[in-house]
Protein backbone atom coordinates (compact mmCIF):
# COMPACT_ATOMS: atom_id res chain seq x y z
CA UNK A 1 0.00 0.00 0.00
CA UNK A 2 2.77 2.61 1.22
CA UNK A 3 4.67 1.72 -2.71
CA UNK A 4 1.72 2.19 -4.36
CA UNK A 5 0.80 5.70 -2.54
CA UNK A 6 4.56 6.68 -3.52
CA UNK A 7 4.04 5.49 -7.19
CA UNK A 8 0.95 7.70 -7.27
CA UNK A 9 2.27 10.45 -5.51
CA UNK A 10 5.11 10.60 -7.69
CA UNK A 11 3.00 10.06 -10.87
CA UNK A 12 0.62 12.71 -10.16
CA UNK A 13 3.33 15.02 -9.38
CA UNK A 14 5.02 14.90 -12.69
CA UNK A 15 1.64 15.69 -13.94
CA UNK A 16 1.14 18.20 -12.18
CA UNK A 17 4.61 19.86 -12.96
CA UNK A 18 4.32 19.18 -16.56
CA UNK A 19 0.89 20.77 -16.31
CA UNK A 20 3.14 23.77 -14.94
CA UNK A 21 5.46 23.49 -18.31
CA UNK A 22 2.72 24.40 -20.60
CA UNK A 23 1.40 26.99 -18.84
CA UNK A 24 4.35 28.91 -18.03
CA UNK A 25 5.16 27.66 -22.19
CA UNK A 26 1.57 29.21 -22.88
CA UNK A 27 2.05 32.38 -21.49
CA UNK A 28 5.36 33.00 -21.42
CA UNK A 29 5.90 32.36 -25.43
CA UNK A 30 3.35 34.63 -25.42
CA UNK A 31 4.85 37.37 -23.44
CA UNK A 32 8.01 37.09 -24.92
CA UNK A 33 6.70 37.69 -28.57
CA UNK A 34 4.49 40.66 -27.54
CA UNK A 35 7.93 42.06 -26.19
CA UNK A 36 9.77 41.43 -29.13
CA UNK A 37 6.84 42.73 -31.73
CA UNK A 38 6.19 45.85 -29.60
CA UNK A 39 2.94 44.87 -29.11
CA UNK A 40 2.40 44.61 -32.85
CA UNK A 41 1.03 41.24 -33.13
CA UNK A 42 -0.13 42.08 -36.88
CA UNK A 43 3.18 42.18 -38.59
CA UNK A 44 4.34 38.96 -38.25
CA UNK A 45 1.54 37.75 -40.28
CA UNK A 46 1.73 40.35 -42.69
CA UNK A 47 -0.87 42.54 -41.93
CA UNK A 48 -2.92 40.12 -43.19
CA UNK A 49 -4.94 39.95 -39.89
CA UNK A 50 -6.32 42.39 -37.76
CA UNK A 51 -4.55 42.53 -34.00
CA UNK A 52 -7.17 41.23 -32.55
CA UNK A 53 -7.25 38.30 -35.10
CA UNK A 54 -3.60 38.14 -34.83
CA UNK A 55 -3.20 37.93 -30.76
CA UNK A 56 -5.69 35.30 -30.81
CA UNK A 57 -3.74 33.14 -33.71
CA UNK A 58 -0.59 33.44 -32.53
CA UNK A 59 -1.70 32.73 -28.06
CA UNK A 60 -3.60 29.28 -29.83
CA UNK A 61 -0.53 28.60 -32.23
CA UNK A 62 1.36 28.94 -29.13
CA UNK A 63 -0.57 26.95 -26.81
CA UNK A 64 -2.25 23.75 -29.28
CA UNK A 65 0.93 23.85 -31.16
CA UNK A 66 3.75 23.92 -29.58
CA UNK A 67 3.15 24.34 -25.21
CA UNK A 68 0.98 21.29 -25.31
CA UNK A 69 2.57 18.87 -27.69
CA UNK A 70 5.61 19.53 -25.68
CA UNK A 71 3.23 18.18 -22.85
CA UNK A 72 1.81 15.59 -24.17
CA UNK A 73 5.55 14.20 -25.11
CA UNK A 74 6.52 14.85 -21.56
CA UNK A 75 3.82 12.48 -20.22
CA UNK A 76 4.57 9.85 -22.94
CA UNK A 77 7.45 8.72 -20.42
CA UNK A 78 4.58 8.26 -17.42
CA UNK A 79 3.12 4.15 -17.19
CA UNK A 80 -0.15 4.52 -19.33
CA UNK A 81 -3.29 2.25 -18.65
CA UNK A 82 -5.79 2.08 -21.97
CA UNK A 83 -9.21 2.58 -21.21
CA UNK A 84 -11.50 -0.50 -22.49
CA UNK A 85 -12.90 0.08 -25.37
CA UNK A 86 -16.34 0.27 -26.24
CA UNK A 87 -19.17 2.06 -28.36
CA UNK A 88 -20.71 5.06 -27.91
CA UNK A 89 -23.85 4.20 -30.41
CA UNK A 90 -26.40 6.47 -30.36
CA UNK A 91 -25.58 7.49 -26.60
CA UNK A 92 -23.26 10.31 -28.36
CA UNK A 93 -26.66 12.42 -28.76
CA UNK A 94 -27.60 12.13 -24.82
CA UNK A 95 -24.40 13.06 -23.92
CA UNK A 96 -24.51 15.69 -25.71
CA UNK A 97 -28.15 17.33 -24.33
CA UNK A 98 -26.76 16.81 -20.70
CA UNK A 99 -23.89 18.96 -21.60
CA UNK A 100 -26.47 22.24 -21.92
CA UNK A 101 -27.24 22.04 -18.47
CA UNK A 102 -24.06 21.30 -17.10
CA UNK A 103 -22.67 24.55 -19.16
CA UNK A 104 -25.62 26.81 -18.13
CA UNK A 105 -25.65 26.20 -14.40
CA UNK A 106 -21.81 26.36 -14.39
CA UNK A 107 -22.14 29.84 -16.19
CA UNK A 108 -24.33 30.95 -13.90
CA UNK A 109 -22.29 30.28 -11.24
CA UNK A 110 -19.06 31.44 -12.41
CA UNK A 111 -20.82 34.99 -13.79
CA UNK A 112 -22.56 35.83 -10.22
CA UNK A 113 -19.75 34.94 -7.76
CA UNK A 114 -17.30 36.85 -10.78
CA UNK A 115 -19.40 39.95 -10.77
CA UNK A 116 -19.66 39.25 -6.61
CA UNK A 117 -15.92 39.12 -6.42
CA UNK A 118 -14.76 41.88 -8.71
CA UNK A 119 -17.56 44.13 -7.91
CA UNK A 120 -19.10 43.85 -11.77
CA UNK A 121 -15.74 45.28 -12.58
CA UNK A 122 -14.53 42.01 -14.34
CA UNK A 123 -15.06 41.29 -17.77
CA UNK A 124 -15.49 37.67 -19.32
CA UNK A 125 -13.03 36.57 -21.98
CA UNK A 126 -14.78 34.97 -23.99
CA UNK A 127 -16.39 38.34 -24.72
CA UNK A 128 -13.17 38.74 -26.83
CA UNK A 129 -13.85 36.25 -29.43
CA UNK A 130 -17.02 38.62 -30.25
CA UNK A 131 -14.63 40.51 -32.40
CA UNK A 132 -12.74 38.05 -34.36
CA UNK A 133 -13.02 37.01 -37.70
CA UNK A 134 -15.84 33.61 -38.27
CA UNK A 135 -12.67 31.80 -40.00
CA UNK A 136 -10.01 32.39 -36.76
CA UNK A 137 -12.93 31.72 -33.91
CA UNK A 138 -13.56 28.28 -36.13
CA UNK A 139 -9.55 27.49 -36.18
CA UNK A 140 -9.18 28.22 -32.83
CA UNK A 141 -12.05 27.45 -30.78
CA UNK A 142 -13.90 24.87 -32.95
CA UNK A 143 -10.79 23.00 -34.37
CA UNK A 144 -7.85 23.43 -32.53
CA UNK A 145 -9.23 23.68 -28.76
CA UNK A 146 -11.13 20.41 -28.95
CA UNK A 147 -8.19 18.44 -30.46
CA UNK A 148 -5.65 19.78 -27.84
CA UNK A 149 -7.31 20.30 -24.70
CA UNK A 150 -8.94 17.19 -25.09
CA UNK A 151 -5.05 15.28 -25.67
CA UNK A 152 -4.05 16.56 -22.85
CA UNK A 153 -6.87 16.71 -20.45
CA UNK A 154 -8.28 13.30 -20.89
CA UNK A 155 -6.49 11.24 -23.15
CA UNK A 156 -2.75 11.65 -21.50
CA UNK A 157 -4.13 12.89 -18.20
CA UNK A 158 -6.45 9.84 -17.52
CA UNK A 159 -4.72 7.62 -19.27
CA UNK A 160 -1.56 8.14 -17.04
CA UNK A 161 -3.40 8.42 -13.87
CA UNK A 162 -6.47 5.89 -14.07
CA UNK A 163 -5.04 2.86 -12.69
CA UNK A 164 -4.54 4.65 -9.02
CA UNK A 165 -8.83 4.78 -9.29
CA UNK A 166 -10.50 5.58 -12.42
CA UNK A 167 -13.12 8.45 -10.05
CA UNK A 168 -9.75 10.12 -8.98
CA UNK A 169 -8.39 10.71 -12.61
CA UNK A 170 -11.38 11.97 -13.79
CA UNK A 171 -11.78 14.29 -10.49
CA UNK A 172 -8.12 15.09 -11.13
CA UNK A 173 -8.35 15.43 -14.85
CA UNK A 174 -11.78 18.23 -14.75
CA UNK A 175 -10.49 20.20 -11.85
CA UNK A 176 -6.88 20.62 -13.93
CA UNK A 177 -9.28 21.41 -16.79
CA UNK A 178 -10.72 24.10 -15.07
CA UNK A 179 -7.88 25.38 -13.63
CA UNK A 180 -6.78 25.97 -16.60
CA UNK A 181 -9.21 28.38 -18.18
CA UNK A 182 -8.04 30.86 -15.71
CA UNK A 183 -10.74 32.72 -14.96
CA UNK A 184 -14.11 31.97 -12.63
CA UNK A 185 -16.24 33.24 -15.66
CA UNK A 186 -15.68 29.69 -17.53
CA UNK A 187 -14.09 27.65 -14.03
CA UNK A 188 -17.59 25.99 -12.99
CA UNK A 189 -18.70 24.63 -16.36
CA UNK A 190 -14.98 23.54 -17.97
CA UNK A 191 -15.17 21.88 -14.46
CA UNK A 192 -18.86 20.12 -15.04
CA UNK A 193 -18.27 19.41 -19.05
CA UNK A 194 -14.68 18.10 -17.53
CA UNK A 195 -16.74 15.23 -15.63
CA UNK A 196 -18.75 14.13 -18.31
CA UNK A 197 -15.71 14.29 -20.98
CA UNK A 198 -13.59 12.16 -18.39
CA UNK A 199 -16.57 9.50 -17.48
CA UNK A 200 -17.32 9.08 -21.49
CA UNK A 201 -13.52 8.57 -22.32
CA UNK A 202 -12.39 6.03 -19.45
CA UNK A 203 -16.09 4.33 -20.10
CA UNK A 204 -15.07 4.46 -24.06
CA UNK A 205 -11.82 4.65 -24.20
CA UNK A 206 -12.20 6.46 -27.88
CA UNK A 207 -11.31 10.24 -27.74
CA UNK A 208 -12.94 10.79 -30.81
CA UNK A 209 -16.08 11.41 -29.07
CA UNK A 210 -15.13 14.28 -26.46
CA UNK A 211 -13.22 15.72 -29.38
CA UNK A 212 -16.80 16.07 -31.30
CA UNK A 213 -18.90 17.32 -28.10
CA UNK A 214 -16.10 19.32 -27.27
CA UNK A 215 -16.35 20.70 -30.90
CA UNK A 216 -20.07 20.73 -31.04
CA UNK A 217 -20.60 23.02 -27.82
CA UNK A 218 -17.52 25.45 -28.72
CA UNK A 219 -19.38 26.08 -31.82
CA UNK A 220 -22.76 26.49 -30.62
CA UNK A 221 -21.70 28.98 -27.48
CA UNK A 222 -18.94 31.08 -30.18
CA UNK A 223 -20.30 31.29 -33.79
CA UNK A 224 -23.98 30.25 -33.80
CA UNK A 225 -24.40 32.41 -30.95
CA UNK A 226 -22.41 35.08 -32.23
CA UNK A 227 -24.65 34.71 -35.29
CA UNK A 228 -27.72 35.33 -33.46
CA UNK A 229 -26.76 38.19 -31.63
CA UNK A 230 -25.95 39.71 -34.78
CA UNK A 231 -29.39 38.87 -36.60
CA UNK A 232 -31.12 39.73 -33.11
CA UNK A 233 -34.15 41.97 -34.56
CA UNK A 234 -34.40 45.61 -33.96
CA UNK A 235 -37.97 46.33 -34.39
CA UNK A 236 -38.77 49.30 -36.55
CA UNK A 237 -41.70 50.46 -38.95
CA UNK A 238 -40.44 50.13 -42.58
CA UNK A 239 -42.57 49.66 -46.16
CA UNK A 240 -39.60 48.18 -47.63
CA UNK A 241 -40.18 44.55 -48.75
CA UNK A 242 -35.98 43.98 -48.33
CA UNK A 243 -36.07 45.60 -44.99
CA UNK A 244 -39.05 43.25 -43.69
CA UNK A 245 -37.68 40.07 -45.27
CA UNK A 246 -34.45 40.90 -43.14
CA UNK A 247 -36.01 41.68 -39.97
CA UNK A 248 -38.22 38.23 -40.83
CA UNK A 249 -35.14 36.11 -40.92
CA UNK A 250 -33.66 37.61 -37.90
CA UNK A 251 -37.14 37.04 -36.03
CA UNK A 252 -37.18 33.36 -37.35
CA UNK A 253 -33.32 32.48 -36.36
CA UNK A 254 -33.82 34.24 -32.41
CA UNK A 255 -36.50 32.44 -31.99
CA UNK A 256 -35.21 29.11 -33.32
CA UNK A 257 -31.94 29.44 -31.31
CA UNK A 258 -33.85 30.21 -27.77
CA UNK A 259 -36.32 27.24 -28.66
CA UNK A 260 -33.50 24.83 -29.54
CA UNK A 261 -31.66 26.11 -26.46
CA UNK A 262 -34.35 25.73 -24.19
CA UNK A 263 -35.33 22.65 -25.30
CA UNK A 264 -31.85 20.78 -24.91
CA UNK A 265 -31.61 22.46 -21.30
CA UNK A 266 -34.79 20.66 -20.44
CA UNK A 267 -33.73 17.77 -22.20
CA UNK A 268 -30.26 17.45 -20.59
CA UNK A 269 -31.98 17.96 -17.40
CA UNK A 270 -34.33 15.18 -17.70
CA UNK A 271 -31.39 12.90 -19.02
CA UNK A 272 -28.86 13.77 -16.56
CA UNK A 273 -31.20 12.91 -13.51
CA UNK A 274 -31.84 9.26 -15.63
CA UNK A 275 -27.63 9.00 -16.24
CA UNK A 276 -27.04 10.00 -12.77
CA UNK A 277 -28.38 6.93 -11.44
CA UNK A 278 -26.49 4.49 -13.84
CA UNK A 279 -22.48 5.77 -13.52
CA UNK A 280 -20.62 2.73 -13.07
CA UNK A 281 -16.59 2.48 -11.92
CA UNK A 282 -14.11 -0.25 -12.89
CA UNK A 283 -11.61 -1.43 -10.25
CA UNK A 284 -8.13 -0.17 -11.07
CA UNK A 285 -5.29 -1.81 -10.83
CA UNK A 286 -3.52 0.04 -7.82
CA UNK A 287 -6.93 0.99 -6.56
CA UNK A 288 -6.86 3.27 -3.17
CA UNK A 289 -9.29 4.08 -1.19
CA UNK A 290 -11.23 7.44 -1.95
CA UNK A 291 -9.88 9.59 0.35
CA UNK A 292 -6.68 8.49 -0.09
CA UNK A 293 -6.55 8.69 -3.62
CA UNK A 294 -7.54 12.06 -3.66
CA UNK A 295 -4.62 12.85 -1.01
CA UNK A 296 -1.98 11.61 -3.60
CA UNK A 297 -3.28 13.35 -6.91
CA UNK A 298 -4.17 16.57 -5.15
CA UNK A 299 -1.05 17.33 -2.14
CA UNK A 300 2.00 17.09 -4.44
CA UNK A 301 4.25 19.72 -5.48
CA UNK A 302 3.37 19.51 -9.16
CA UNK A 303 -0.80 19.77 -8.04
CA UNK A 304 0.19 22.49 -5.51
CA UNK A 305 2.27 25.05 -7.81
CA UNK A 306 0.02 24.39 -10.86
CA UNK A 307 -2.97 25.28 -8.41
CA UNK A 308 -1.06 28.32 -7.33
CA UNK A 309 -0.60 29.68 -10.71
CA UNK A 310 -3.73 29.13 -12.33
CA UNK A 311 -5.42 30.67 -9.14
CA UNK A 312 -3.10 33.58 -8.80
CA UNK A 313 -4.50 34.07 -13.03
CA UNK A 314 -8.15 34.03 -12.05
CA UNK A 315 -7.32 36.17 -9.12
CA UNK A 316 -5.61 38.70 -11.17
CA UNK A 317 -8.86 38.23 -13.93
CA UNK A 318 -10.97 39.20 -11.26
CA UNK A 319 -8.76 43.01 -10.91
CA UNK A 320 -10.07 46.13 -12.89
Amino acid sequence: MNSDLKKGRRDYSIIGLVLVAVFLLSQGGMYLIYFLTDGNISSLFGGLFTENDAYILLSCGIMYLFAIPIGLLLLHFLPSTQPQKERLGSQFFQWLLICFPIISAGALIGNLLSFLLSFGKASNPTDSLSGLSIGVQFVCVVVLAPIFEELLFRRAIIRHSVRYGEKTAILFSATAFALFHGNLFQFFYAFGIGLLFGYIYVRTGKLIYTIFLHAIINFWGTIVAQFVITNTPAFFVSNDLRSLLHLTFQIVVTLNYYLISYGTLVGGIILLCKKVRRLYFRPAPLELPTGKSIQLSFVNPGAILFAILCTAEIVISLLP
